[in-house]
């Protein structure tokens, strides 16, 4: 048909995620899978090591001691094939120091190859160690206000608008 692009195909994308606390992260990987139209997995039900297939994968889950999950960075690790590019996410009690949280599991894909199309933060309900005692922070987070957030970031990925930082305040 006239005006319609041949060959031009939908790129395949992939989220994967670690969410075992709260379903802080899990929520954010939702959102930004149905902005994406992706499927979305935990860390768990990736069966496949060799992920060259997909386009684009986001790797996320909340920061567990300054970091991602360990079974997340794992995965990575064990990866015998990942695509040219990824992006990362986190949900965190503490959003002020989230690029830093983000170091590792940013180093070792770009040390495997991968372009880093972005990265995303937003505030999660945080009850670890001591905080439980006080309710914890960011009780209600990730809010309606993250979500859209979150959507707006993939919304800019989708459009290939550039490497994007967003975090959520």
């Amino acid at each position: 048909m006239p005006g319609e692009q041949v060959g031009k195909r939908e790129p395949r994308v992939l989220i994967i995620v670690s969410s075992w606390h709260h379903g802080n992260t899990a929520q954010v990987a939702r959102a930004m899978g149905d902005e994406l139209r992706s499927q979305v997995l935990s860390v768990e039900e990736v069966q496949a090591t060799d992920l060259s297939e997909w386009d684009l994968i986001g790797f996320g889950s909340g920061i567990y001691f300054a970091s991602h999950d360990r079974k997340l960075l794992e995965l990575v690790r064990r990866a015998t094939g990942l695509p040219a590019r990824a992006f990362v996410f986190s949900t965190a009690g503490n959003t002020l120091l989230w690029r830093w949280y983000h170091r590792a599991l940013r180093h070792l894909l770009q040390a495997r190859g991968c372009q880093i199309a972005g990265e995303f933060n937003c505030p999660g309900w945080d009850t670890v160690g001591p905080f439980w005692l006080f309710g914890g922070f960011y009780r209600g987070h990730p809010n309606e206000q993250d979500l859209e957030k979150a959507r707006e970031f993939c919304r800019q990925l989708r459009t290939g608008a550039g490497r994007e930082e967003l975090a959520s305040r």
